[in-house]
């Protein structure tokens, strides 16, 4: 791990990514486009491939609008303008949607290590919170960490759809700051993500560490701490003072 314990002190707390950081992102969008089919009360004319070209054309505009403003495209306002696209309804409350869509589309696993790595982190009394790029709400990643069985080691999770900023602008770093109650010299910041995390969490003045089980390797610029895996954090931790 390229990490210098000299220069570190032991966090005051620590924030996680959400996918691929702490939990695995598989995405089925077969099995999440079937889940909704099953679930329209009046299918109609609706097949699988109308909902697949019209998702594809609002995904490919809301993309556009998420890389240049860093402004979250919700899920809510997909699903209303795919829904009304398309003449479909559900007797469903927004909340009720996008746990749907989790459960459907989404066939996850923690990272290895994640759960060992937790215990020892609360054992330490260290506060932790979840920032996510997400267009679904806070409560559908809740439900998710609690089928793995990890929800209650985090004090908070925030997504994009729930605040509207997304990494790495400023602004939910500085939100999930003030819900953690620490400073951001004294914070640190885990990721897999080179842009959204780690250049996000640096520039929010927080101790950035780059998760990357893989060993990608950079053409310039490699991050300053860099992680290999969970139990190479855990002995750092460990180490600090």
């Amino acid at each position: 791990m390229k990490v210098k314990p000299l220069n570190l002190k032991q966090p005051k707390g620590i924030l996680f990514d959400y996918w691929n950081t702490l939990v695995s992102w598989r995405p089925n969008r077969e099995s999440g486009i079937n889940g909704l089919l099953e679930m329209i009360p009046d299918r109609k004319d609706v097949t699988f491939d109308m909902i697949k070209e019209t998702a594809d054309e609002i995904m490919m505009a809301a993309g556009e609008i998420k890389e240049t403003s860093l402004m979250e495209f919700s899920r809510r306002q997909f699903d209303r303008n795919l829904f009304d696209r398309l003449g479909i309804s559900f007797d469903l409350t927004d909340d009720e949607l996008d746990f749907m869509y989790i459960k459907n589309y989404h066939k996850s696993d923690c990272e290895p290590g994640v759960i060992e790595m937790l215990e020892v982190v609360q054992q330490m009394g260290i506060p932790i919170g979840v920032v996510s790029n997400a267009s679904t709400n806070g409560a559908s990643h809740f439900y998710l960490l609690d089928k793995l069985g990890i929800r209650n080691y985090f004090d908070f999770l925030m997504t994009s759809a729930d605040y509207g900023f997304r990494k790495p602008h400023p602004g939910i770093f500085k939100t999930a700051l003030a819900k953690l109650g620490t400073e951001a010299n004294e914070t640190w910041f885990v990721g897999d993500s080179i842009e959204d995390d780690i250049k996000g969490a640096e520039a929010a003045g927080m101790i950035a560490v780059w998760y990357n089980p893989s060993g990608k390797q950079l053409a310039s610029d490699p991050p300053e701490r860099i992680l290999k895996s969970w139990g190479e954090f855990v002995e750092l931790v460990k180490s600090l003072k």
